[in-house]
């Protein structure tokens, strides 16, 4: 009953079977009032580029192993399913991953262990590679009305990229 809209984000992601798995996995599952706090909206994430995304942000909540509470130390790091790394603070009692509480640790379940997490963890954002030849990278921000990089200094024989998309996207 709390972890309702997880449940929902791994359905609309294909990751049930893939959990369901042999495993081991520990899990670092977000409740719903995690969710809630996140601004997670599923329905703005069901198309090809939201499924990839929110695959992202799951399979950062999952290890492919078994890590109990007790194995836990401070500045423990693990590599997640999806790549990335993420790193343990234990301090005065209290674990976190990223900066998520550990609400309710080591869960047993048929195929690993589940840790109970306060936040959703927003897996690190990737730099994007520089094509050969550029120097610098300059496109449109989030809106798609202002330049990403709105401050840069660059040097005689430098080169700047423009960053484009398609012929629909939106420009100045």
């Amino acid at each position: 009953g709390v972890h309702d809209s997880l449940v929902a984000a791994l359905t609309q992601a294909e990751l049930v079977a893939t959990l369901q798995g042999p495993g081991p996995f520990t899990v670092f599952a977000p409740t719903d009032q995690a969710f809630a706090e996140a601004g997670i909206d599923l329905a703005a994430l069901d198309n090809v580029d939201g499924k990839a995304a929110l695959t992202d942000i799951l399979t950062y909540h999952v290890y492919a192993g078994a890590v109990l509470s007790s194995a836990v130390t401070d500045g423990m790091t693990v590599t997640m399913v999806n790549g990335d790394d993420a790193t343990f603070t234990v301090t005065d009692g209290t674990v976190k991953i990223g900066d998520a509480t550990v609400t309710l640790a080591d869960v047993p379940s048929s195929n690993g262990v589940i840790h109970v997490i306060d936040k959703v963890l927003t897996p690190p954002v990737n730099e994007p590679t520089l094509p050969d030849g550029c120097d610098y990278l300059v496109g449109i921000d989030d809106t798609g009305f202002a330049y990403d990089n709105t401050e840069l200094t660059i040097n005689k024989g430098q080169t700047v990229c423009w960053i484009w998309n398609d012929e629909t996207m939106a420009h100045n």
